[in-house]
């Protein structure tokens, strides 16, 4: 009867693995402590925008380790709760800034897998058992489904063919997986343990039958089977046993003519083994066997490329969450200080990032803006937003004319995106005196609030980045005090609610016309879709004229 033995571990300091998207790190935790945060000087510094700079710490606690967050703005997690002190764990996930910000494992599992081998090599039973070798490998698989490293699969799959190898007699062990239609070789050893550089003097024609199949293919002794000597490779190689399994996952169900059918997934790869030798004593039970330990690595095989791209996926949102605060930094940090002039803004992305932006500036007694909206949604159009709202904001700061910036800009989305990304938009000024000044690029007319009417100003010219030579004319006109004139982008009029009816312009100018504020316009909108998801990006700017009569008092 099989019986297990652990030998003794080392002691040592608990270490504690970095994880950002792809990036990875470890670090020995001391005595000490171990300090987190944006600040030069700490143990591990994060230069991310939603780390604090002295974020948290991980300090000595009895016999084990305690974290403790220090007054984070945008807080610390531990296996998805937030903390404000948490005793750790071997194996507890720590998130920072966002439960998935850049992530801790602190005490990784995976740094005992090695040794978890080791101590695997204690279990004994009868020689040639094929109980205690599955017992071994049913062990190591228990632990490697706790780990989430690339590095336990290979352990993984190496202890799959050491096993079968012992199980078998055979002298080779291969493992191959499908990746992206490829077959590519995984994991390889001999009988002794060790690795093999090349897979050219196997039998592949058996493999890509038992993958195309879904079959088993098993031949104890090749000479006494037909089917074995009619294959080439078997021949030319002398393999007299040659054993492939494929590797399924587990069967999954799918509604099928409103009925739940049980179908095999095709299979991830296989387990191929061969000698110069044929298979002495190779009942059904070792055949059982195998495909015990074959679905066991399948499913493994499964959850790693599951939990690989769950990291993808979260490197991306990680990545989409830094470029959603840097573009919400990109907006104005402080509104124009003139006594004549307000000046007020919200900009709402369908997604973490978009392509409407809004800037301004103040240069003597005029206020310059900008309201743009870069055609399309997500990364494409956040990336020409920046871009133009960098050239744009230059420009107005050197005091170019409004009609020459919008032929410029014009000019540069043609000649470097030659029609294919084009941006619609309103630049405009104004004076302490009211004079108002605007050139409208194929956008959504302003709206100008007097007196309980609204107004719409309806000239304009053509969208940039269409046609190359367009030529652009500004439009002049002059405010009243406690005229309002209010810029949005089409993405708040097209709001839809549950009933597919659009906002629409005459909702906008009625909450215009009664007083309401940029927040109060938004959350009309807001209320006004209820549950429904934005289409689009949703951006409002509004100047309010309060004239030189009212500056002076």
């Amino acid at each position: 009867m099989a019986s297990f033995a652990p030998s003794p571990l080392p002691v040592e300091a608990p270490r504690l693995r970095y994880i950002a998207g792809e990036e990875q790190h470890e670090f020995q935790l001391s005595p000490a402590g171990f300090t987190i945060g944006r600040r030069s000087g700490k143990g591990l510094v994060i230069l991310d925008p939603r780390i604090s700079r002295d974020h948290a710490e991980i300090v000595p606690s009895g016999d084990g380790y305690l974290l403790r967050d220090l007054g984070s703005r945008h807080g610390t997690w531990v296996n998805g709760a937030r903390v404000e002190t948490a005793q750790l764990k071997p194996g507890d996930e720590i998130a920072l800034g966002a439960s998935d910000g850049p992530r801790l494992i602190f005490a990784p599992l995976t740094g005992m897998a090695r040794d978890f081998l080791r101590q695997l090599s204690m279990v004994t039973g009868e020689e040639d058992s094929g109980a205690a070798d599955l017992q071994k490998l049913s062990l190591f698989l228990e632990l490697a489904r706790k780990l989430d490293s690339p590095s336990a699969l290979e352990d993984v799959l190496v202890s799959l063919i050491e096993t079968t190898l012992r199980l078998t007699g055979a002298e080779r062990g291969y493992v191959f997986l499908q990746e992206a239609g490829e077959l590519r070789l995984a994991a390889a050893r001999n009988r002794a343990g060790e690795p093999i550089a090349g897979d050219q003097s196997i039998s592949r024609s058996t493999i890509h039958d038992a993958l195309a199949s879904a079959t088993d293919f098993i031949f104890s002794d090749t000479a006494a089977n037909s089917g074995a000597l009619a294959r080439q490779s078997i021949v030319d190689q002398n393999l007299r046993m040659v054993l492939c399994i494929p590797l399924r996952p587990r069967l999954v169900r799918e509604e099928v003519m409103q009925s739940l059918i049980a179908r095999p997934e095709a299979a991830l790869g296989a387990l191929y083994l061969d000698s110069h030798a044929a298979a002495r004593g190779f009942s059904s039970l070792n055949a059982d066997l195998l495909h015990a330990i074959a679905n066991q690595a399948a499913n493994l095989v499964e959850n790693a490329r599951l939990a690989r791209a769950e990291r993808e996926a979260r490197r991306i949102r990680q990545e989409l969450s830094i470029a959603a605060e840097i573009q919400r930094r990109l907006l104005p940090l402080e509104w124009p200080a003139l006594p004549e002039i307000e000046l007020r803004g919200s900009s709402l992305p369908c997604q973490q990032v978009g392509g409407d932006f809004f800037d301004c500036l103040a240069a003597g007694s005029t206020v310059y803006a900008a309201l743009i909206d870069v055609a399309g949604k997500g990364i494409s159009a956040a990336l020409l937003a920046a871009s133009l709202q960098g050239m744009i904001y230059a420009q107005l700061l050197a005091g170019v004319p409004l009609a020459t910036l919008a032929a410029a800009v014009n000019t540069y989305l043609c000649q470097r995106l030659s029609g294919e990304k084009y941006a619609t938009g309103i630049l405009a000024s104004l004076d302490a005196q009211g004079r108002l000044e605007y050139v409208n690029c194929g956008h959504v007319p302003p709206l100008l609030a007097r007196g309980g009417a609204v107004e719409r100003l309806r000239e304009g010219g053509m969208p940039l980045g269409l046609f190359a030579g367009a030529e652009y004319a500004s439009t002049a006109r002059q405010l009243l005090p406690g005229d309002r004139l209010l810029l949005v982008t089409d993405g708040v009029t097209e709001v839809e609610n549950d009933c597919h009816e659009f906002f629409g312009e005459e909702r906008l100018e009625a909450a215009l016309a009664a007083g309401g504020s940029i927040a109060s316009l938004q959350a009309a909108v807001d209320t006004f879709r209820g549950p429904v998801a934005m289409l689009d990006d949703c951006t409002l700017l509004e100047f309010h004229f309060r004239g030189p009569a009212t500056a002076a008092r």
